[in-house]
């Protein structure tokens, strides 16, 4: 869980933990994967060329590496996806003994790690045999573009997970 202190802008950004059954070998593999025969990518009353955002994905997909297993884990937990524990456990905040205000918050640490350790195994089992990457959008740049790979259906053509870090 990450926690900021000082400043907080309304900034945001996803994650996005895809599983590639078969592995695009190019551009244009990874265009297909994503937009099928579409030429443009829609968010909204705004469209992009579907090359354009494949273009995009494609370059951040060269930069990695398969995602391993704790770091999957640890996006997991550092964000938010449907059905996390919610945050904070409505009475840590309010409970003055600090020592039994740490048990509450470790108990919750505890249940976002048996959480996100659910989740990665029965995605796994449902993508048995497919590779794992991360994918990072946000909307902080200023560009319509990020906002709509952050909040957009980029992967629904794809298994994934999406992780919330707001």
């Amino acid at each position: 869980m990450k926690i900021r202190s000082g400043f907080v802008s309304n900034s945001s950004s996803s994650s996005f933990i895809v599983a590639f059954k078969d592995v695009p070998r190019c551009v244009n593999e990874m265009k297909q994967v994503l937009f099928g025969n579409a030429g443009v990518y829609r968010y909204g009353s705004v469209s992009w060329p579907a090359q354009l955002i494949a273009d995009i994905v494609w370059n951040d997909f060269r930069r990695q590496e398969p995602l391993t297993e704790q770091a999957a884990k640890e996006d997991i937990v550092g964000g938010w996806v449907d059905g996390q524990p919610d945050y904070p456990p409505s009475n840590a905040w309010w409970e003055k003994d600090k020592l039994v205000r740490d048990r509450i918050e470790s108990q919750y640490y505890a249940e976002c790690e048996t959480f996100a350790n659910d989740t990665l195994e029965r995605f796994k089992e449902q993508n048995d045999g497919s590779c794992l990457y991360l994918f990072t959008y946000a909307d902080e740049d200023g560009t319509q573009v990020a906002a709509a790979m952050e909040h957009g259906t980029l992967f629904d053509n794809v298994p994934h997970i999406k992780v919330s870090h707001h």
